[in-house]
């Protein structure tokens, strides 16, 4: 367990040691969480407001296997330079993560009513138009329908939980985003949590 942290020049090492049993992190993984993963989670509340719920309901779920997931499965890293870890998509607020999961939906399963109504318009041979009631069905579709599909089905994106498997057990390193840029996530790696979980040296591909 990492022991001291310093946010600004100030020891905030008690305040996110207690913000961790708040949340439930030390709980669900005791002694299983890097100092990095816990300021991340930290400060992304207070820059952004946003709860670490959506977090720790993924953190749940790869603690308990009885816990549903509404995002895909884990995965591990296999290229370089993560080779080696895992990652686990939770959701984030925003219209973007919204946009690409409707639009990810869309690509995998279709508009059927639409598809259906152009089926029939050229089986019929006749000119036809869509009706106002026709439109909000599918307007229902392609946003409620195939939103609850992909919800229900556990195959919401996101960003990353990043964490290592160690004697069956998960060790949570940090978060990663799309845009993070994996060889920044190693650095921070290889900087913060191998020292906290030397193991790590064993599971991190070698980056030469």
């Amino acid at each position: 367990m990492f022991e001291q942290i310093f946010l600004g020049g100030e020891d905030k090492t008690s305040e996110i040691k207690e913000f961790g049993a708040v949340i439930g992190l030390n709980r669900l993984a005791p002694d299983r969480f890097s100092s990095y993963f816990a300021i991340q989670l930290y400060c992304q509340m207070l820059l952004t407001g946003n709860s670490p719920n959506r977090i720790m309901a993924e953190v749940e779920a790869l603690e308990n296997t009885g816990k549903q997931s509404a995002t895909k499965p884990p995965a591990r890293f296999d290229r370089l330079p993560l080779k080696g870890l895992w990652h686990k998509h939770h959701m984030v607020p925003g219209l973007s993560s919204m946009a690409t999961n409707l639009l990810n939906g869309l690509k995998k399963n279709g508009l059927s009513k639409l598809t259906e109504k152009v089926r029939e318009a050229k089986a019929s041979g006749e000119e036809r138009f869509l009706e106002e009631q026709d439109i909000a069905e599918i307007a229902k579709e392609a946003v409620e329908d195939n939103y609850r599909r992909r919800y229900g089905a556990g195959e919401m994106t996101g960003e990353w939980i990043v964490y290592a498997v160690h004697e069956g057990r998960n060790y949570y390193l940090c978060l990663g985003t799309h845009k993070s840029g994996d060889d920044e996530l190693r650095k921070q790696i290889d900087s913060i949590c191998v020292p906290e979980f030397p193991f790590l040296k064993d599971i991190l591909a070698p980056l030469n």
